[in-house]
């Protein structure tokens, strides 16, 4: 009777093994399936963004070269009424500057990540990801190995199916 009690028993601890494994398994695979991307990094090397900072580039230019002769000038005069004057185009030409550029920020931001994140569902598809996290140095993810890292992969993938939609 006592050798079936402790066959039973070496089965039982058997069965505990296993299933203690089997789950150690199932998590430790899962766990493989959760990465994170630095997003400030994709957003900056991702091709669409280069192209429409160019593009946005020689107004901003122009913009800022207006408004540095602008300041010279005023520096150079010594007419109260020239120098009040040209004060106020200064700061009205400033505040024009100061619009477009926010505005083209802006655009470039919509256009991007409209774009970036119908990318990134196809990446977390395509590599069977449980979990894609962002990480962008404001709190969202404070540590990561770097084995969980999939920003390179990721600015690779974007890249390639955006010259390839062009």
């Amino acid at each position: 009777m006592k050798l079936i009690n402790n066959n039973k028993l070496v089965i039982l601890l058997l069965l505990l093994v296993a299933c203690t494994l089997f789950f150690s398994y199932k998590n430790w695979k899962e766990n493989q399936r959760i990465k994170y991307v630095d997003t400030i990094t994709l957003f900056n090397e991702f091709e669409l963004t280069k192209e429409l900072e160019a593009k946005d580039a020689p107004i901003l230019n122009e913009y800022k070269m207006k408004l540095d002769s602008l300041q010279q000038v005023f520096q150079l005069l010594n007419n109260p009424k020239e120098k009040e004057a040209l004060g106020i185009t200064i700061y009205q030409f400033d505040n024009d500057y100061k619009r477009f550029s926010e505005s083209s920020n802006k655009h470039i931001n919509d256009l991007v990540w409209a774009r970036l994140n119908k990318l990134i569902n196809a990446f977390g598809k395509k590599n069977d990801f449980t979990l894609l996290f962002g990480a962008n140095g404001m709190g969202t993810i404070l540590y990561g190995q770097t084995n969980k890292d999939e920003t390179r992969a990721i600015i690779e993938f974007c890249n390639k199916q955006y010259k390839n939609e062009k």
